[in-house]
């Protein structure tokens, strides 16, 4: 279980980096965006501003004020406010203008479609763009409205050119509807927000099987280097360090078992006579028929070259020790066939069992050893637990026949 929380904390890590790592240029060109649709709004608010109030200009205010001279500076008739008035009362009624004026180039006004005029006091004279249109400019901004500065309009200031001279003789100020612009515009902008969280929780489950799918690979590979680092590659039995941890876990659990060592009589000899091949697949029919044989509960390993060895746990006398091995060596001990060759196959057990023969991984260790070392030299059928010979059970401690046990080889493990 520890192994599997740490993945998924490290899946978690890995995801969390990837959606940071996302998420900044994601917001970033949102941004980027919004304010792109902002700037399009604005012009597009402008554009259409300009081209009301050039139609407006034409159609409405140039006409009624023809005839009344090259300039509006000292007021305008009578006759021409009523002809303005009818001329604009239709589109500000229609909303479609929100105010009307008509200004100076000094910039007051001398008709406004509300009736207030500079005269009231209430009215703003001079502005720069004011002064711009009157030399010719034609000026668009959004800007609050003058009665409702909650609101946003779009502001026009659009020379009067009456006559065929196409002479300026004042500026017309219209303010105009931005309401339906902006409205587009946040729609325009839920819809881009609705798009970049669709997108974000795509990108998240996309990056979230990447993240999956990398832990996963990841532990596989540590339990592809897991398995490799405590198993042998010829055989897929565990290795000495696998076989050690197997031996020294029982031996935390003070329960009684059954270290043997195994050697392959006359390996050499196959790899002299038939190639390395031949003695790598009689090793791989050894560990086998080794694993096969023993119970569920033992523990097969290669210790290195022809050497093998298995942990027997519960086995606590020596008779019994005796028997299970010597079953287990009859199953091994059967001719293989190799390459067309037929080969004998013959092996040799020692074992030591805990804790009669040790109390630590190495003592019994180098007992079974040498009990297979005593075995591989003696007429004792090839099975040898150490500190007995089969069928003729020495004293407690002694050798058969009552000698002291030989001294043990140097230890192979």
């Amino acid at each position: 279980m520890r192994p599997s929380r740490r993945s998924g904390g490290a899946g978690a890590r890995l995801f969390a980096i990837y959606a940071a790592a996302s998420l900044v240029p994601i917001l970033g060109l949102g941004a980027v965006q919004v304010h792109t649709y902002q700037q399009q709004a604005v012009q597009q608010g402008l554009q259409l501003g300009r081209a009301q109030a050039a139609v407006i200009e034409e159609v409405a205010v140039a006409p009624a004020l023809r005839g009344e001279g090259a300039s509006i500076a000292s007021g305008i008739s009578p006759a021409a406010q009523q002809r303005l008035r009818a001329a604009t009362d239709l589109a500000v009624f229609h909303d479609s203008v929100l105010h009307l004026r008509l200004r100076t180039f000094g910039g007051r006004v001398v008709f406004a479609d509300d009736g207030i005029s500079n005269t009231d006091g209430k009215l703003v004279n001079r502005d720069a763009d004011v002064e711009a249109a009157a030399g010719g400019t034609v000026g668009a901004a959004i800007v609050p409205d003058p009665y409702a500065p909650e609101v946003n309009v779009i502001r026009v200031l659009q020379p009067i050119t009456p006559d065929a001279d196409n002479q300026a003789v004042g500026v017309l100020e219209v303010f105009l509807p931005y309401e339906s612009i902006e409205a587009q515009l946040r729609e325009d902008t839920r819809r881009l927000y609705w798009g970049l969280g669709a997108a974000l929780g795509v990108l998240y489950l996309v990056l979230a099987l990447i993240s999956w799918s990398s832990t996963r690979q990841l532990r596989r590979f540590a339990r592809r280097q897991e398995h490799q680092a405590l198993h042998d590659s010829l055989t897929g039995l565990p290795n000495r360090a696998a076989f050690r941890a197997a031996v020294e876990r029982d031996l935390r659990k003070g329960q009684p078992g059954l270290v043997t060592l195994i050697d392959v009589d006359h390996f050499k000899s196959v790899n002299d006579t038939l190639g390395h091949h031949a003695g790598d697949v009689l090793l791989q029919v050894i560990a086998q028929r080794l694993s096969g044989a023993v119970r569920t509960d033992d523990t097969v390993a290669r210790l290195g070259g022809d050497e093998f060895a298995v942990l027997l746990p519960g086995v606590a006398t020596i008779a019994e020790a005796h028997e299970l091995l010597t079953s287990v060596r009859c199953a091994v001990n059967e001719d293989t066939s190799i390459d067309e060759h037929v080969l004998p196959v013959q092996t040799t057990f020692g074992g030591a069992l805990h804790p009669d023969h040790g109390d630590s991984m190495e003592e019994l260790l180098r007992h079974a050893d040498a009990a297979m070392y005593k075995g591989k030299h003696g007429a004792n059928g090839g099975v040898v637990i150490y500190g007995a010979i089969p069928g003729n059970p020495p004293e407690a401690g002694g050798a058969p026949g009552g000698g002291p046990v030989p001294a043990p080889r140097p230890a192979r493990v």
